[in-house]
């Protein structure tokens, strides 16, 4: 305490003096209109550019929450477009409590944890396990593109197989005819797939979209997986093609897991007879 009435001891003239111009100031801002002006200007800037800098901090440490907000709403209009014309007709398990009309996927937003594109294997880590209701066998997409499919599931997190595996597939067609292949992965390239078993008779340009079709009812039909960068004609009947992928998977970072309603009796019929052979 001493050291401190010390210290103000020996600034008493220097504080005295702040004290006489704050005065002085105060007198003559209140006796004339122009210095007034001049003061009220200057201190609206200065409030102006502190309020405009707490709200930009504001708002980026609350874009996190805003995404999410977002995500899952996009996830339940998903869930209300997913009704088709493909599944209009069928007796479907989720119903969405708006409308009460029955939808053919159900839609889970999920955040990447953690995401590989430079394997031959890649995988990629989820924010959403068995308790958000995410199961083996799930699709992983974006707002408009394949991502993968869920191999492993734990309590709160879910692992991935991603497209840019050499040991994924995805049935798609072509937007301008009705033709279709498979589309695989060679290892290479994180942005670019091959599309197999398209017959040489199909009639397909460079730039010719290809997305999912009806053929894999464990995925929407439409997504786009990518474009036709170029291929050939070998001396088989199939095509030799390659995709430039729709994604940049190695930027990705919200994605969105679904399911198909209708997936284990789809998956009873698809190995029906299996058990003879």
């Amino acid at each position: 305490m001493q050291r401190i009435i010390d210290l103000l001891y020996r600034m008493r003239f220097f504080l005295l003096f702040l004290l006489l111009e704050t005065v002085g100031f105060a007198l003559v801002v209140g006796q004339y209109r122009y210095h007034h002006s001049v003061l009220h200007s200057v201190a609206g800037d200065m409030f102006y550019s502190i309020s405009s800098t707490l709200n930009s901090w504001t708002r980026f440490f609350s874009l996190s929450g805003e995404n999410k907000r977002l995500m899952e709403e996009n996830a339940r209009l998903k869930e209300m477009l997913s009704i088709d014309d493909k599944h209009a007709n069928a007796l479907l398990p989720y119903v969405d409590t708006i409308t009460s009309r029955a939808v053919p996927y159900s839609y889970i937003p999920a955040r990447i944890v953690k995401n590989s594109t430079r394997m031959l294997k890649n995988y990629i880590v989820l924010n959403r396990g068995a308790k958000d209701g995410v199961m083996i066998d799930d699709a992983v997409i974006t707002d408009s593109s394949v991502v993968g499919m869920i191999v492993d599931v734990s309590a709160h997190f879910s692992l991935c197989r991603s497209i840019l595996h050499t040991d994924s597939y995805v049935s798609a067609r072509f937007t301008s005819n009705d033709y279709h292949g498979s589309v695989v992965w060679n290892g290479k390239d994180r942005t670019r797939v091959s599309m197999q078993d398209v017959s040489r008779v199909a009639n397909i340009t460079v730039g010719d979209t290809v997305i999912t079709d009806s053929r894999s009812s464990l995925l929407p039909e439409g997504l786009v997986v990518g474009v036709v960068e170029s291929f050939t004609i070998p001396e088989s009947d199939f095509y030799d093609i390659t995709l430039r992928l729709n994604e940049d998977y190695e930027a990705l970072h919200n994605v969105y897991i679904i399911r198909y309603a209708h997936r284990d009796e789809l998956n009873q019929m698809l190995n029906y007879g299996q058990e003879d052979k």
